[in-house]
């Protein structure tokens, strides 16, 4: 997103109209998000419990609001200019929220089957789109940059993040080192490589890049590194 935001922020005329742009463009997209995505959530809830109480809808048809709900806060945010993510980020907290516990496993076990299929037909749209033009613009740079993210870019600001709550050197490592670079951005890589903005192919080849070594540095080190942890933590 913010490589997005900063590439958006270039067709400024100068670097204080850069700027300003970067800033404007992030507060539409924080802001509508937010906005959008919690006013429809509530929107839902309070409908579906009006639909509930007057006996219009039925417990089969239920997990369908969780959804389409998700979908349609994503199509309208990024229609009036927000960021969709953030609008179904926020608009999932607060329908969870308006949501009784009782209900909340029933009704979101549809929704996990139906993001685990659109998942895996990102990942074929990332390898059919994406990955061939990784490796024809693969570069000394491009590959530093993908190692720095998977290490310094996540590892530091995790470190910094657990500052103070004594949880060990060797869980903020592992902490650290266990974020694999995966739906997320290959979903932001296919948006900007979808767009009209400037160096898109450059960007989405090094959000590839970072995905593919996440890929197998992740995939090699995973299984050997949670053993490890399991038997430090157990000693």
């Amino acid at each position: 997103m913010l490589l997005s935001l900063l590439a958006m922020a270039q067709k400024g005329s100068g670097a204080g109209d850069g700027v300003v742009l970067l800033g404007w463009l992030f507060l539409e997209q924080v802001g509508l998000g937010l906005l959008l995505g919690c006013g429809l959530a509530f929107v839902a809830a309070r409908c579906r419990d009006l639909c509930l109480r007057r006996r219009w809808i039925t417990s089969d048809w239920q997990p369908v609001l969780a959804i389409a709900l998700p979908v349609c806060c994503f199509a309208l945010a990024q229609q009036l200019g927000g960021s969709g993510f953030i609008a179904c980020f926020c608009g999932g907290l607060t329908f969870g929220g308006l949501t009784p516990q009782e209900r909340k496993q029933e009704d979101l076990m549809a929704a996990e089957a139906t993001a685990d299929v659109l998942s895996l037909l990102t990942w074929v749209a990332f390898g059919c789109a994406v990955v061939a033009l990784s490796f024809r613009q693969l570069s000394s740079i491009t590959l530093l940059y993908g190692l720095l993210s998977l290490t310094l870019v996540r590892m530091v600001p995790v470190a910094l993040a657990t500052v103070g709550l004594r949880i060990g050197l060797w869980t903020t490592r592992f902490v650290g080192w266990c974020g694999p670079r995966g739906l997320a951005s290959t979903v932001f890589g296919l948006l900007v490589l979808d767009s009209e903005l400037p160096h898109a192919s450059t960007i989405a080849s090094i959000a590839a890049s970072t995905v593919l070594l996440s890929i197998v540095a992740h995939g090699l080190s995973a299984l050997g590194l949670v053993a490890r942890y399991g038997r430090f933590s157990r000693s």
